[in-house]
């Protein structure tokens, strides 16, 4: 007994003793510093050498073999048992599976090897017990990104809900190994087709300005092209709106990643240039060919009584040639006004809209043609991945698609040979059979254990 106690005291005084050395080597061993976590994996190890050879010693003096711990911890049975929070079991635990091996070989002991290599591993330091898993190296992506075209064994097979970037549920922003929002990462192509459309924008906006300061006879002399140039006024309006609308298409489909919003955007390009052309085409042919008779023929025929008045009053004149000539009275215009005949006024007024309307519209041509070769190379290339970087949901192999392709060729086979295949199935019958018996007597020794818990 007084032997005992006396032990007792030297484990106490030693195992105090270790949680001291623990914390100075922390700080003062220079291998640690020097090494980082290699230098304080190595000093963990020299130091549960050290507790094994102290244990073994103990037990070649009281005569008796510790119990091994049971999993967990144990609860309880023995003073030497350390909960699992304490400075010893952190440093086996950690220490335990570099330990077992050169404890076995350095020295025999009485006591089971089971002792120091079956401690609770912390989750902190998991990692440096699993080699190749490291906290820099990122998981395998489902799909694609700009990473699949730099890593290879990037997975293309989808979850079973997972149809791809345009299919994603929101989540959040993503973040990266620290908790920070991921910078996002816009390639080549997507810069330049947002830069094109903020300019495909600025024009749509542009010409839809002008055309509503027209119909609101904002400008000088509006009335004149309001009656004059309806039909041209009428497709410039519809060109600046329906440009204006794909420009948000496109920015919508741009910033979403979302392909089809951009295929619909390039198809739309198209019909914006026809509606850019086509007044162009119109005051062009209309001021090159003829326009003196082509005046001729509207004042007389198509602009009527309300028309040649509006055109009167814009350009202070007063009937077609005189005030004599084809002319509706007004407030300036009698049969004794002073005023000019419109006609002069009115074509000199012509030519200098047309031209500019045409010389504008033209202008925009080579931008619009642009903008659809830039939407043609580039709406379908704003991420780096092929298609939606999976593989579709009609061409997946499920089990029951696997089964029935197994079974097919099975049947293939077994008309092929038919005396290979009879042997075969008995075989499988046979392995399937023991297979059964054998889960049928593990299930009678697990119920049998049960009963005997119990």
């Amino acid at each position: 007994m007084p032997r005992r106690e006396s032990l007792d005291s030297q484990r106490a005084q030693g195992a105090s003793s270790a949680y001291g050395y623990q914390q100075q080597d922390a700080s003062q061993d220079p291998r640690s510093r020097r090494r980082g976590p290699a230098g304080i994996i190595t000093s963990l190890v020299d130091r549960s050498s050290r507790h094994t050879q102290q244990d073994q010693d103990y037990d070649d003096g009281a005569g008796e073999a510790l119990p091994p711990p049971q999993l967990p911890f144990v609860s309880s049975g023995s003073d030497r048992n350390f909960g699992p929070g304490s400075r010893r079991d952190s440093s086996q635990s950690l220490a335990g599976s570099f330990v077992s091996k050169a404890s076995r070989d350095s020295k025999p002991s009485n006591r089971k090897s089971g002792v120091l290599s079956t401690h609770y591993v912390p989750s902190k330091m998991a990692n440096l017990h699993q080699p190749g898993q490291y906290a820099h190296r990122r998981p395998a992506k489902r799909g694609g990104g700009m990473n699949a075209w730099n890593a290879e064994g990037h997975g293309r097979m989808g979850g079973e809900d997972e149809d791809g970037d345009e299919g994603r549920r929101a989540t959040g922003p993503v973040k990266d190994n620290t908790g920070k929002p991921k910078k996002l990462v816009w390639n080549r192509f997507k810069w330049v087709i947002f830069i094109a459309n903020i300019v495909f924008l600025a024009y749509s906006i542009a010409i839809m300005v002008v055309t509503l300061l027209v119909w609101f006879d904002i400008f000088n002399n509006s009335d004149v092209l309001r009656v004059g140039n309806r039909t041209e006024l009428i497709i410039s309006t519809a060109a600046g709106a329906l440009c204006l609308l794909t420009a948000i298409m496109g920015f919508s489909g741009i910033l979403l990643n979302n392909r089809a919003f951009l295929a619909f955007y390039t198809l739309f390009l198209w019909f914006c240039l026809a509606l850019i052309v086509a007044p162009g085409y119109i005051t062009y042919k209309k001021k090159t060919f003829n326009l003196e008779g082509k005046i001729n023929a509207q004042w007389s025929r198509d602009l009527g009584l309300d028309g040649r008045v509006r055109i009167q009053n814009a350009l202070h004149c007063c009937g077609y040639y005189s005030p004599f000539v084809e002319a509706v009275a007004s407030n300036t215009c009698y049969p004794r006004s002073i005023l000019p005949g419109c006609k002069s006024k009115y074509l000199k007024f012509e030519r200098r809209a047309m031209q500019a309307w045409y010389t504008a519209a033209f202008a925009l041509v080579p931008a619009q043609i642009g903008m659809i070769v830039i939407g043609l190379l580039c709406s379908n290339h704003v991420t780096y991945r092929l298609g939606k970087g999976i593989i579709p949901k009609q061409y997946r192999l499920d089990e029951a698609s696997t089964a029935q392709l197994l079974n097919q060729y099975a049947a293939d086979i077994a008309a092929q040979y038919p005396t290979l295949a009879q042997e075969a199935l008995q075989r499988t019958n046979s392995a399937t059979m023991l297979n059964e018996k054998g889960h049928g007597i593990k299930t009678s020794r697990a119920s049998s254990f049960s009963s005997l818990r119990q």
